[in-house]
């Protein structure tokens, strides 16, 4: 998929190379590729890092990576064909069609299970041994209480997907893998794309998985996914392969553009609550701007973003890693980032606040920081910004990702001139300076923050167990 030149000028690349490396030094990413697309058409793409730590060797474009839960847009997107042609519908129950699955599972609706609002037990975990085959889970899940009232709330787990992939092979016929790549991977030319966990080799793969414990980082492989769980995760790709098939599927190649953008309506709880999942893609709307896509793991991320005014004037980020160091890193307020530049206004002022801060804060630049912060809100044109929950946010990101204390504090204490009034900033405080070990100004804020707010029902016994060490 050629790149669609003169529709970025050479200083949006420039803005864009430079958030891709930044990103890379910030976060102690190991190697990343990166593509945009814009109305479908792929205008930018970038990699950098290394595929193999100890080799050094590089990650380059067309570099394969594991994409994790990001294959449940696959799936989707073959669920969406079976409602185009009218073999399934997504209001209908799951017993109407599967009829050799537990009695208690069969009113729920394919829309709850792909929305994670069915309330079905996890089957899935990494850190246990799973059964050898699909029957053997469905049978050690089948007596097991749900986990809510199907429908009155959103839980992300894997057994719904179980039920899809049993779904899909009996209305097509076919193979779940066989079944994915008549749709999508062959007629598309997805010469890249295929099933396979950590337990098979895929040409062209980076086949690690980098995490960072006690400042070293140690490579945990890609997870062996057994073949029954692949409606859920095990897919493999490229940006330039998921570029072609995300263009396709919003064009209405694959599958009908109204079916696909109905498919993006948010879900309602029986409470009323939108659900943070609309037919198994994940969804955000603030009022001004949605966006739809899904996250792989940790290291893995799709959006597609739009003003709300216009939504056919999309930005599309696609993000693959291999691992990093940092735990804390905001992958979708990234993505919002990038897609900025290319439609200027997509991303709210207090969430561009907070990425310049976080750049400084990163070069140990924390006064410089302050400043900028206060210039902010001096600002005429930002000085009535809602900046709390930004400000927040940063401070824990700095308190987990640097391991320190200290900015942190000089943040929440930023932040509590802002908003005196606020339960949770003093919480926050609270809890940093708990960290830092300093008990008496730890109990002075929890005890604010729970004078202000009793609802906070966890402060007392962290008072008391406190007051007791402090009587020893």
């Amino acid at each position: 998929m050629p790149i669609e030149t003169g529709v970025l000028t050479q200083q949006q690349i420039k803005l864009l190379d430079d958030k891709v490396d930044n990103v890379l030094k910030q976060y102690g990413i190991v190697g990343q590729s990166i593509a945009l697309l814009h109305k479908g058409q792929l205008i930018y793409r970038k990699s950098n890092g290394l595929d193999d730590i100890e080799k050094k060797t590089s990650v380059e474009n067309n570099t394969v990576y594991s994409i994790y839960s990001v294959t449940k847009l696959f799936v989707i997107t073959l669920v969406l064909d079976l409602v185009d042609k009218d073999k399934i519908e997504l209001d209908q129950t799951i017993g109407h069609y599967l009829k050799d699955i537990p009695q208690a599972w069969q009113s729920l609706t394919i829309r709850q299970l792909l929305s994670h609002t069915s309330g079905l037990p996890e089957f899935f975990s990494i850190e246990i041994e799973l059964p050898e085959n699909q029957r053997d889970v469905i049978e050690q899940q089948a007596n097991k209480p749900f986990q809510f009232t199907p429908g009155s709330r959103s839980k992300y787990i894997q057994t719904g997907f179980l039920l899809i992939k049993k779904l899909i092979e009996q209305e097509t016929g076919q193979a779940f893998v066989s079944a994915i790549n008549n749709l999508i991977v062959n007629p598309l030319k997805l010469k890249h794309t295929s099933f396979g966990g950590g337990d098979v080799e895929v040409i062209n793969r980076t086949n690690h998985y980098y995490t960072l414990e006690q400042g070293k980082f140690i490579d945990r492989g890609i997870h062996p996914f057994p073949r029954y769980t692949f409606a859920s995760s095990g897919l493999n790709s490229n940006i330039q392969d998921i570029a072609i098939w995300f263009n396709a599927l919003i064009s209405g190649e694959i599958i009908a553009k109204e079916t696909l953008f109905d498919s993006w309506q948010p879900i309602h709880h029986t409470n009323g609550n939108v659900g943070e999942y609309a037919n198994g893609w994940q969804y955000k709307n603030d009022g001004r701007i949605t966006t739809i896509g899904h996250y792989g793991g940790r290291d893995v991320n799709l959006r597609h973003i739009f003003l709300n005014e216009d939504p056919n004037d999309a930005v599309t980020v696609i993000h693959l890693t291999n691992g990093r160091a940092k735990p804390f890193f905001n992958m979708l307020e990234f993505s919002i980032s990038l897609a900025n530049v290319v439609l200027p206004g997509l991303q709210d002022k207090a969430s561009a606040l907070k990425e310049n801060m976080a750049q400084l804060m990163a070069d140990n630049k924390l006064g410089l920081a302050i400043e900028y912060y206060h210039r902010f809100k001096k600002s005429s044109k930002t000085h009535n910004v809602d900046t709390e929950k930004v400000i927040n946010d940063l401070g824990y990101e700095t308190m987990f990702n640097h391991s320190t204390t200290t900015k942190t504090i000089e943040l929440f204490k930023l932040n509590i001139l802002a908003y005196p009034d606020s339960a949770n900033l003093h919480d926050s405080l609270a809890e940093a300076y708990l960290k830092d070990n300093n008990d008496k100004l730890a109990i002075k804020h929890y005890s604010k923050a729970y004078e202000m707010d009793a609802t906070l029902d966890y402060i007392p016994a962290i008072l008391k167990r406190l007051n007791n060490k402090k009587s020893k």
